[in-house]
Order: C-alpha cells, then sequence, then structure tokens
C-alpha cells in the first residue's frame, strides 16, 4: 500500500473516505428502489470494511515499518477491532445489517434460520428491521414465530406462556391468518394444558384451563350455527367454492369448552 507510507493520516483519509461513499451510496441505492436493499447493505458492508482494514493498517503496520512504538500501535489496532466486534454485537442495527446481507447473499429464509435456534426475539427483530419484508411477508413471519414460540413453550409445560403469545398475535391480518385457523390453535395450545394436567392428575388445573377456551365456537374455530365458508353440491359433495343452487356448510357443536370438559370428565371417570 504506497500511498499508506507517507504517513498515517492518509490511511485515516482514506478509511473515512470509503465509509462516507459506502454511506451515500447504500442510500442512494436505497431511495432509487426498496427492491435493492440488499444490494445497498452488501455495497455498505463492503465499504465499512474496507475502511475498518485501512485504519488498522494505517495504526498498525506503518508503525511497525517505521520502528516507532509499534507495541502502542499494535494496541490501538486491536482496540479498534474490538471496539468493532463490540459495536456489532451490542448495537442492533448493525448486527440487522450485516444478517441481512448475509442472508440476501446466501438465499437462506432469515426467520427460519432463527426459528430452527429457539431464537424467537432475533427472529420477530428481524421481521421488522429487514426491509425486503412486506406488510405481507411480516404477518406471514409473525404468523410462523407465534406457532412456532407458543408451541416451544407449551411443550415445556408453560401453557400461559404460550397462550400470552398466541393473544398478542390477534392483531395479525385475517388474510394471513384467518380468525378460525387462529382459534384452532388457540385451542390446540390449550388441550396441550388440559391433557398434561389431566395425565398428571391435576383436574382443577385441567378445568381452569378449559375455562380459556371460547364456549361459543367449535374446535375449528367457527362459531357454532355460522357459516363455515363450504358448501355441498346437489351430489354431496363438499366444496370450498360457491354455487348458487349449493348448501353452505354451518359450524355445529360442541364448543370448545364442551370437548375440553368431556375430555376432562372421561380422565376423571378411568381415575376412580
Amino acid at each position: 500500500m504506497p500511498y499508506f507510507a507517507e504517513n498515517r493520516k492518509n490511511a485515516q483519509d482514506f478509511a473515512l473516505t470509503s465509509f462516507g461513499i459506502g454511506c451515500f451510496v447504500a442510500l442512494f441505492i436505497y431511495m432509487a428502489k426498496n427492491e435493492y436493499i440488499h444490494v445497498a447493505i452488501l455495497f455498505f458492508v463492503i465499504c465499512f470494511i474496507v475502511s475498518i482494514v485501512a485504519l488498522t493498517y494505517g495504526y498498525i503496520f506503518l508503525s511497525i515499518n517505521k520502528l516507532k512504538n509499534p507495541i502502542k500501535s499494535i494496541c490501538y489496532g486491536l482496540i479498534i477491532l474490538v471496539l468493532g466486534i463490540i459495536g456489532y454485537y451490542s448495537y442492533s442495527p448493525i448486527k440487522n445489517l450485516v444478517s441481512a446481507a448475509y442472508f440476501s447473499l446466501t438465499g437462506e429464509d432469515q426467520i427460519d434460520s432463527y426459528l430452527a435456534e429457539y431464537k424467537f426475539e432475533e427472529a420477530r427483530k428481524a421481521n421488522s428491521a429487514n426491509s425486503t419484508y412486506d406488510k405481507s411477508d411480516r404477518a406471514e413471519n409473525l404468523k410462523k414465530i407465534t406457532i412456532a414460540e407458543s408451541k416451544f413453550w407449551a411443550d415445556k409445560g408453560e401453557i400461559d406462556r404460550a397462550l400470552t403469545i398466541v393473544d398478542e398475535s390477534w392483531s395479525t391480518s385475517d388474510y394471513s391468518w384467518p380468525e378460525a385457523d387462529w382459534q384452532e390453535w388457540r385451542f390446540n395450545i390449550i388441550d396441550k394444558g388440559v391433557t398434561s394436567s389431566c395425565e398428571k392428575g391435576d383436574y382443577k388445573q385441567a378445568k381452569l384451563y378449559a375455562l380459556k377456551a371460547s364456549n361459543e365456537l367449535n374446535v375449528d374455530g367457527f362459531k357454532i350455527g355460522s357459516g363455515t365458508g363450504r358448501y355441498l353440491d346437489n351430489k354431496g359433495v363438499e366444496h370450498k367454492g360457491y354455487s348458487q343452487d349449493w348448501i353452505e356448510i354451518k359450524a355445529k357443536g360442541p364448543s370448545m369448552r364442551e370437548t375440553l370438559q368431556q375430555k376432562i370428565s372421561e380422565y376423571e371417570k378411568l381415575s376412580n
């Protein structure tokens, strides 16, 4: 690097210039077209790395070559590297940028990668921070995260915690997570709690869980007596579509709560 041979200031100037260009071009690309955000992130990361390398070179190698207090210069360089590492792990915007660039290059799904490692909080942050996700993507990801996290805690026996996670996702768009499907998943969590309590002989707790289930919806998540969006044709074949001559199938009971109470009664009979 002959340009840096004159003095350390050249290395510093080059580092700052690279970083500035990286920020400017990344912002320009992002403003030009949002879908190119991964290109902007990649360019920014490359310029950031180049600036760090130049700055580190200026502080370490030039002083060593000139034999001017090399130990001090090495310490400065290590401090820069350590601060960079700390910044990556403690300052979430930087971490999100690097993560987004990595997943854009590898083609992996960022949310799936976090969920596979049970990193639910990271998955939620990524869902909010990743600019490549549109409103529909975020809603689909929230559904995916909610199901994975609530199942994780329910499997560990923490039913109330799992239910809280499900209930907090109530605002998810009906297009991404139809209400009947949402109610059905919520029922599955409660059912897991009831079954687990009955198997332990704790019928009081099982009955408390059952009270959390709806007494108006059936186990498929539909309000009893309401339309299900499914129809029977003249031959009795079921369809999801609609025709004027077809008859809509109405949701039938028993309700979610009645189903669970019946299960508890059967467990109690077996234990006597």
